[in-house]
């Protein structure tokens, strides 16, 4: 191959596979937006977790009503994001983390709200015993699924050079690209 033809295929070659990947900035924006999702998702199971201490019925049927709207429109919201460029690994973590969330919420916590929904005379021991099950069950889902999803995003955060920070408010992970 002629001399004169290298130099130019070399460059457009190199164009064409820097063009096929994420920027740093655009992967932080990515990461950004789906934190607060997942975020989002966290803070209303946690408003969840909180009412449960009220023991006011009604509290608990409107926080989980609540929990589930958020984790829906977060799980859409992701499906509509999809992916960054070629990179599916952060998406797909945040997507388990958001299923996983409605699983808890379908299953271990709607049980648990028909739990204190029984009169004291019927919960009783038996009811307490059920209802720490599912606190257990639920809690090694999330913890599971969080686990996953902060491995993902400590890799992505590599893959693009960005500083994770944790955020002390919902145990959400932030990058910001190093300078």
């Amino acid at each position: 191959m002629n001399k004169r033809l290298i130099i130019p295929a070399f460059a457009i070659l190199s164009l064409i596979m820097a063009s096929c990947g994420a920027t740093p900035k655009q992967a932080d924006l990515y990461n950004r937006q789906l934190t607060q999702w997942q975020s989002d998702v966290k803070t209303a199971g946690d408003s969840l977790e909180q009412t449960f201490r009220s023991f006011d019925s009604l509290l608990i049927k409107d926080a989980l009503a609540n929990a589930k709207l958020i984790t829906k429109r977060n799980i859409v919201a992701l499906k509509d994001k999809g992916f960054l460029r070629n990179d599916s690994t952060l998406y797909n973590a945040h997507i388990k983390y958001a299923y996983t969330y409605q699983h808890v919420l379908d299953n271990e916590y709607e049980k648990m709200y028909k739990l204190y929904c029984l009169p004291d005379e019927e919960y009783g021991l038996k009811g307490d015993k059920a209802f720490r099950k599912l606190q257990l069950e639920k809690n090694q889902k999330l913890n599971a699924a969080f686990f996953d999803l902060a491995q993902a995003q400590t890799d992505f955060a590599e893959r693009y050079n960005l500083t994770l920070k944790k955020k002390q408010v919902s145990d959400s992970l932030i990058s910001t690209t190093k300078l």
